[in-house]
């Protein structure tokens, strides 16, 4: 496991995830961050994913964009399809990019690249008529779900674009279903998480508990900001707070570009289920199940 790139995305960045996930992951990472590897965890998950992948879960959609093997042979479309014409596009996890295949079987990560080279292969295929967004996500990272966004409307350009979800579409994959030309949801399914936050660890007092004192020698005013024993000036923080704003800014505008009727009490972080979704314009319309939506669609 890549502990330093684990820290790095959860605690230097950014992010675009439900505070619950996000507290989940910490409680999970942390100990294993500060103590090392865990040799016992890691191979339990590798446990888990085996299992899923040898067992076979009859109408299970797939939650990856990948390849496929058909009786013509090999099909390199990284996409399913609903029925005849519809092709799906799973959004499935937490969403980042350029993760490695290690840090999506065993971080429970979705790299957001093959999603993007989907959409633009759906776009071009003529045996797709429309384009399925399959989400079930808390959001993610920061980085490339503007892009993927774009590359959303740019697929809805050309074709119509649907979304849905039986679960959880929140916070960056909310950013990427405001996109779709319409984004269709179940009864008990939640939606929304519109906001964005950085988790910026301070351990100068953990520090000074173990009795160490940092020496830092560095150049360039910012370059150390948020070492370890080197707590954030106000400047520092103000940095912070203006690069968190400026995402927040553009993901409301995102949403407003497609959805003008949400108001901005809506875009305040909070989770809505799928009724009161509706009513407040982040969503389209309610279906009973996956077997329900498609047969609209």
């Amino acid at each position: 496991m890549n502990y330093p790139r684990i820290f790095e995305r959860m605690y230097c960045n950014p992010l675009l995830i439900t505070a619950e996930r996000f507290y989940a992951a910490h409680q999970v990472l942390m100990p294993r961050l500060r103590s090392g590897a865990d040799s016992s965890f890691e191979a339990a998950m590798l446990d888990v994913n085996a299992a899923v992948t040898t067992v076979d879960y009859r109408g299970k959609r797939a939650q990856r964009c990948c390849p496929t093997s058909n009786e013509r042979g090999f099909d390199p479309r990284l996409y399913t399809f609903a029925k005849e014409g519809v092709a799906v596009i799973p959004i499935y996890g937490v969403l980042a990019k350029n993760l490695s295949a290690f840090e999506e079987s065993c971080g429970g990560g979705t790299d957001i690249s093959p999603i993007a080279h989907a959409l633009s292969q759906a776009a071009a295929d003529p045996d797709v008529a429309k384009v399925v967004l399959d989400i079930d996500s808390p959001g993610g990272e920061v980085t490339g779900i503007p892009e993927l966004g774009a590359r959303i409307r740019s697929v809805a350009a050309v074709k119509p674009v649907i979304a849905f979800s039986d679960a959880t579409t929140a916070s960056a994959a909310y950013w990427a279903a405001s996109q779709a030309d319409e984004f269709y949801v179940t009864p008990s399914s939640r939606q929304g998480s519109i906001g964005v936050y950085a988790a910026w660890l301070d351990e100068t007092l953990a520090l000074e508990m173990r009795g160490l004192k940092l020496e830092l020698f560095a150049a360039g005013k910012h370059k150390a900001m948020g070492a370890p024993g080197r707590g954030l000036s106000d400047e520092e923080r103000d940095m912070l707070q203006a690069g968190v704003d400026a995402i927040y800014a553009d993901f409301k505008s995102t949403v407003l570009s497609q959805r003008p009727g949400v108001a901005d009490s809506t875009m305040q972080g909070q989770m809505f289920r799928a009724r009161e979704s509706v009513q407040l314009g982040l969503a389209d319309g309610i279906v009973e199940d996956w077997d329900s939506f498609v047969s609209i669609v």
